[in-house]
């Protein structure tokens, strides 16, 4: 017998037994097939998540500001004058609702916003 062999039958007898979640846990951890296989899997997962993704409600923020050099003025009334004459598109012209009218509106005032 050579001197190696009985050290390295000393330290095979000295090592614990594996149990069988030890083993199933060294087996899953250098298996290449089921390493692909969870890689698979979690693809078909990311590919279910974007399927339903477009089922799900979607939002959307947004916002603006402006500043304007001066200050804007709203109408506070109106004064309808007699053109005296027909204005506007004729009657009947298509897009255009209405019949023309000899009146028009001007603002009366303004306010500061």
């Amino acid at each position: 017998m050579t001197p190696l062999l009985p050290a390295a039958l000393s330290l095979a007898v000295a090592q614990t037994p594996l149990t069988l979640g030890d083993a199933l846990a060294r087996a899953a951890a250098v298996n290449p097939d089921l390493r692909a296989a969870e890689a698979r899997l979690a693809q078909a997962r990311a590919a279910a998540w974007k399927a339903w993704s477009a089922q799900l409600p979607a939002a959307s923020l947004g916002a603006s500001y402006t500043r304007n050099s001066e200050e804007a003025r709203l109408p506070t009334g109106f004064w309808i004058r007699d053109a005296g004459a027909p204005q506007g598109p004729a009657t009947g012209t298509p897009g255009v609702p209405g019949a023309q009218t000899s009146l028009f509106v001007l603002p009366s005032g303004e306010a500061a916003l």
